[in-house]
């Protein structure tokens, strides 16, 4: 195993002992300083189709258990799991056709919570999952409250639809807030990656995701929206993204186009999700001009603090680049 530190980014790389680098990245997020003060610890899953976690297209039971039992060692608060419906865990269900029928898509989550190994931590730990389409939400008036205080040259860039869509939960007390990601690659032009920054966006609770992605609104500015939202709601946050064991390359980020890779072996976690994803981006050798989303979300975080050229070349784990492209090329993006 061997530990890299950049800017406040952690990298980990397991060398044979996934057991060894999952507890040693844990141990370097100093969770115990974080819990003080907490009312409730959620974590941000990614269930992005109804598919096993061994190809690498959704969380790892292995990595949620880790978190879950590092937080339990200083804090018996509240862990919740959350994450949105979509239509696409309808697919396996309809023989690959997704539906947004309300009742294939209630199915869809459920199986993918099993067939993921979710349900078995949840269940072993009487865990509660939040569903956070289903969930009661906050006023649209106390998200935009927070946005204007945290953000306030940034209003102008929120998408309106948004602001009623946060659960209201997550505007009560003092929480800490997970987002675990998977790292892996995103055909949609202008993004090239899902890490910790694009987990967000599957807390658009609307099932179907495309007017968000290319339907009008453009993916980029979705993203900016749901960043800028959520940085304004948790002020104590962690993210986290990994492919220790599995994680998708190519044609992502699900294994209907993408190409299951594993054992890539990394750990990459840090508060500031864009440095997270800044320097997962560099582990993955994914060429920047495919991720203009570094720069989109500049506006939502504090300044990048890490020098890339420093990372050392045995931490790098080569990903297979997205071929083919989907979606409007942003004005930036040039293949």
């Amino acid at each position: 195993m061997k530990e890299f530190q950049i800017g406040g980014v952690n990298i980990t790389k397991s060398e044979g002992d996934d057991q060894k680098a999952l507890d040693a990245s844990l141990s370097l997020l100093n969770l115990q300083k974080k819990l003080k003060g907490i009312d409730r610890v959620f974590i941000k899953i990614n269930l992005l189709v109804a598919e096993s976690y061994e190809l690498g297209t959704v969380s790892d039971p292995f990595i949620l258990e880790g978190i879950i039992k590092e937080i339990r060692k200083y804090s018996d608060k509240e862990i919740v799991i959350t994450e949105s419906e979509s239509v696409w865990c309808t697919e396996i269900l309809l023989g690959g056709e997704a539906s947004a029928k309300e009742e294939h898509i209630a199915a869809g989550l459920k199986l993918a919570l099993k067939n993921s190994g979710t349900q078995e931590i949840l269940d072993k730990y009487n865990l509660r999952f939040l569903n956070a389409t289903k969930a009661p939400k906050a006023s649209r008036d106390d998200v935009l409250k927070l946005v204007k205080q945290h953000f306030p040259k940034n209003v102008k860039d929120i998408d309106e639809d948004m602001l009623e869509m946060v659960p209201s939960e997550f505007l009560e007390g003092n929480p800490l807030f997970i987002s675990y990601n998977k790292m892996k690659t995103h055909r949609m032009r202008g993004v090239g990656v899902t890490l910790a920054c694009k987990n967000l966006f599957g807390l658009i609770t609307n099932p179907n995701c495309v007017p968000f992605h290319d339907g009008g609104k453009g993916l980029l500015n979705s993203m900016l929206s749901i960043n800028l939202i959520y940085n304004a709601i948790f002020e104590n946050k962690v993210g986290f993204v990994e492919c220790l064991r599995y994680a998708i390359e190519g044609d992502g980020p699900d294994t209907e186009k993408g190409v299951t890779k594993k054992n890539a072996g990394l750990i990459v976690a840090g508060e500031n999700f864009l440095e997270v994803d800044t320097v997962a981006i560099r582990l993955m050798d994914i060429d920047s001009k495919y991720t203009v989303f570094v720069d989109k979300l500049r506006s939502c975080y504090p300044p990048l603090k890490v020098n890339l050229e420093k990372i050392p070349e045995e931490f790098i784990a080569k990903f297979r680049q997205p071929e083919h492209w989907e979606g409007v090329p942003p004005p930036e993006w040039t293949a």
